[in-house]
């Protein structure tokens, strides 16, 4: 691929990564607002303000790490695109780790071979589809950092 081919898929994969923590916000609001919770008291109630609070936590720091990615697709800066490749890279590491524990632990536990099977082609689909869409934007973080003399890049 061209460096201007990697360059239109890391704004088109920024962009998505833009729009998708705010429809995840929106969606998130309009359920909790709309449908009807049965009421909770005591731990369970806390125990669901946490996880929304973490999961807002996340869907903003996701938006931030986004739009910091995009500025330096656009900007051709690599040091702003850091933070969305490196926790990028984390996520993949982890999600490998997990996959290989799951595979380990359902062995002991003694799951049949299909629900193995099936959990498996599920992560690995996971893993496949996170590493397929992060590989643009990762060769055009390189292709910034290390080919300064690159005539597409000025």
């Amino acid at each position: 691929m061209a460096c201007s081919s990697h360059r239109n898929l890391s704004l088109l994969v920024g962009w998505l990564n833009v729009i998708l923590p705010v429809l995840s916000t929106i969606a998130i609001l309009v359920s909790w607002l709309i449908y009807d919770t049965p009421e909770t008291k005591g731990d369970s109630q806390r125990y669901a303000a946490l996880l929304l609070a973490l999961i807002f936590t996340y869907l903003i720091l996701w938006f931030i790490l986004s739009v910091l990615l995009t500025k330096g697709i656009y900007e051709k800066r690599h040091k702003l695109m850091i933070p969305w490749v490196y926790l990028t890279g984390f996520i993949i590491f982890a999600l490998t780790f997990l996959l290989v524990y799951d595979i380990i632990a359902d062995v002991i536990l003694g799951y049949s071979f299909i629900i193995l099977l099936l959990k498996f082609i599920g992560n690995c689909l996971t893993l496949g589809t996170i590493v397929f869409v992060s590989y643009p934007v990762f060769m055009y973080y390189m292709k910034i950092r290390y080919n300064w003399d690159d005539p597409e890049l000025k």
